[in-house]
């Protein structure tokens, strides 16, 4: 309903109850005085959302709506500083699908978007999807690696350099901490039943 709705609702309800009144219908004019109380509280009070933040009444004159608007402004400050905190604490990930060239010698370095706090782990695969893609695979060049960027070097499985043409490379690099998904629960980070080596058959 819009405000002028609201005050449409009102006028007709006094109306009413001004006929109520003069047909002496005292119990219906009490009925429709409280309906009237009623939507004058609705109409002049403002409300919060469902996590708090406040909003004035719509009829609130600028300067008596100007806490609420305060309110909500400093409400919403504290909870984006409270996200940007929460994703600051957060171990970095960067995951990229590129389309790359690599160099004379097959060396090819990526720049990470933004850098991490120190060299992350890496991890490259070959991202073509045609009938190629099983020719060459990348390897990472580790005493190249920083916290802002990565070479690869671009190798066919013959072990011969790919000197030239576009190529799709996918990566993903994980600062130490991170994770791309919760550990099961009960984990306590020790090997896993597969890991164990096989019992040593009886004598």
């Amino acid at each position: 309903m819009t405000l002028d709705d609201h005050w449409q609702s009102l006028e007709e309800l006094r109306a009413a109850r001004l006929a109520a009144r003069q047909a002496g219908d005292t119990a219906l004019a009490a009925a429709l005085d409280e309906q009237i109380y009623a939507g004058y509280l609705e109409l002049t009070r403002g409300g919060t959302t469902p996590r708090g933040l406040p909003w004035p009444s719509p009829v609130d004159p600028l300067w008596e709506g100007a806490d609420a608007i305060r309110a909500l402004a400093e409400a919403v400050d504290a909870q984006t500083t409270a996200i940007y905190a929460a994703i600051a604490a957060r171990p970095q990930t960067e995951a990229r699908s590129v389309v790359v060239t690599p160099g004379p010698s097959g060396n090819l370095t990526i720049q990470f978007l933004r850098a991490f706090a120190a060299p992350p782990i890496v991890v490259a695969t070959n991202g073509e999807t045609a009938a190629t893609a099983d020719q060459w695979f990348p390897i990472i060049v580790t005493t190249a690696l920083t916290a802002s960027q990565f070479a690869c070097a671009f190798v066919r499985h013959d072990g011969i350099p790919i000197t030239s043409g576009s190529r799709r490379l996918n990566y993903i690099a994980m600062a130490a901490g991170a994770t791309t998904r919760p550990a099961p629960a009960g984990d306590d980070g020790g090997p896993s039943p597969v890991d164990d080596p096989e019992p040593e058959a009886a004598p």
